[in-house]
């Protein structure tokens, strides 16, 4: 079955982001362009974990509060569980996706990081919770000190 495919497909994908070397790498740069989005998204977590900067389309996707990639399957739950679980499921995503983001950043502080400032700024500004808002804040805000410390004076 289909579901059952993707999880697997998923769990690799996180899988390979633990693991890492080149031929984890280079097959979760090849997994960003999968048609499901736990296994984009576990895609691009692994590689930011690595600092690999091939995963910043992919957590602009994640950081997008309007995202409805990754929400739970409606046919499967009722109206007020489907409710509340794209509401945690949103969350889960955003705060991964920030995660992700920092690691990338934190192993890979040179790189242009400026459409990523963007993200979070417009994260900041969008009606999610106040946590992931504070942590995008915050992870701009380090961004921003870390380029102009490297400017020239």
């Amino acid at each position: 079955n289909l579901e059952e495919y993707n999880r697997v497909r998923s769990s690799a994908a996180f899988a390979l982001g633990m693991v890492g070397g080149d031929e984890a790498l280079e097959r979760l740069a090849q997994m960003l362009d999968d048609g499901d989005p736990n296994v984009r998204y576990n895609a691009a977590t692994g590689l930011a974990r690595h600092g690999d900067t091939r995963a910043l389309p992919v957590l602009g996707e994640m950081l997008d509060p309007n995202n409805t990639e990754a929400l739970v399957d409606v046919e499967a739950k009722r109206d007020e569980d489907v409710s509340a679980g794209n509401a945690w499921k949103r969350a889960l995503v955003l705060s991964n996706g920030i995660r992700a983001a920092r690691q990338m950043f934190e192993k890979h502080p040179d790189a242009d990081y400026s459409q990523l400032v963007q993200w979070l700024t417009d994260l900041e500004n969008s009606d999610a919770n106040a946590r992931i808002k504070l942590d995008a804040k915050a992870l701009r805000l380090e961004i921003r000190k870390a380029e102009a410390a490297a400017q020239p004076t």
